[in-house]
Formats: C-alpha cells, sequence, structure tokens
C-alpha cells in the first residue's frame, strides 16, 4: 500500500502534498516524507499558497518553511504562508479577529523561519504594514544585515 502511494505522488498537486506530510509522519513513512517534499520543494509557490498548509500543526509547518530547498518566487511568500496560518490558528482558537500580537505569539519561533534578509525593499514593506514586527526589530535588521557584510570585509 505505501509503494503504491508513492507512486502516486508523482502526480499529485502541492496542496495534497501538503495535507499528506502529517499523515506520512504519524504512520512513520520516510519515503512517504520525502516524495511530500519532493513535490514542495519543486512547486514551492503551490505549497506555500495552499489551504492545506493552513490545517498543518505548528510542528508541520516549520518543518514546511524552515526548508532551505524551498524556492518561492518571492521570499514574501513564505511570510503570507505563515501569516495565513497565524490567522487560521487563531480561528481554531475561537478568535476571529486576531491582533498582530496574537497572530505572533502563536506562531512562536515559526516566525524565525521567514527569511527577511533576502526579501526586497518591497516585500520588506508589505511586512511591515502587517505590523507583525516590532520596531525593535526594524532597529536590528540592519546591523544583522551589514554585520555578515562587515564580518566578510574584515
Amino acid at each position: 500500500m505505501e509503494k503504491a502511494c508513492i507512486v502516486l505522488l508523482g502526480d499529485i498537486s502541492p496542496s495534497v502534498a501538503v495535507a499528506l506530510i502529517e499523515q506520512a509522519d504519524k504512520h512513520r513513512s520516510k519515503q512517504l516524507i520525502e516524495k511530500c517534499f519532493e513535490v514542495i520543494d519543486a512547486e514551492t509557490d503551490g505549497a506555500l499558497s495552499a489551504d492545506s498548509l493552513t490545517r498543518l500543526t505548528k510542528e508541520s509547518l516549520k518543518r514546511v518553511v524552515e526548508r532551505s530547498q524551498l524556492s518561492p518566487s518571492d521570499e514574501i511568500m513564505i511570510f503570507r504562508a505563515v501569516c495565513a496560518w497565524a490567522e487560521a490558528e487563531c480561528a481554531r482558537q475561537g478568535d476571529n479577529s486576531p491582533t498582530p500580537e496574537k497572530k505572533r505569539q502563536v506562531l512562536g519561533d515559526v516566525f524565525n523561519a521567514v527569511r527577511f534578509p533576502t526579501m526586497s525593499v518591497e516585500e520588506f514593506g508589505e511586512v511591515g504594514r502587517c505590523k507583525l514586527i516590532n520596531c525593535k526589530f526594524f532597529l536590528k535588521l540592519p546591523h544583522y544585515l551589514f554585520g555578515s557584510i562587515i564580518s566578510i570585509v574584515k
């Protein structure tokens, strides 16, 4: 059965691959997990915008967005995906009008998987308008970005 499922995964959508991650994990199918991630990595934009992503557990979401193999067309796609998940998680908890602080709270360390340093200025502007990042973070970002450049130059 497992082998038949893995063969079928060659033709599935990124949305289905995302939805299957937790089931594959639950059944401890390493092959199935690998195949799901192959589809997600190859079709990152579809996976990140899939409705099924908003239904993942926090741990599974983190596994998806932390992957270095993800290749979104724009880095903002990862940010939008975690925001959509946070909105859905707040709704599951009964909060249909969550504050930015509540969204950050439910995201926890998943928020750290967003690749802010690789975003364009325009994308980072969108991040700022969402108010999920406080002023303190904005002030630290240039030091983070340019600190690594300065250490290379030295």
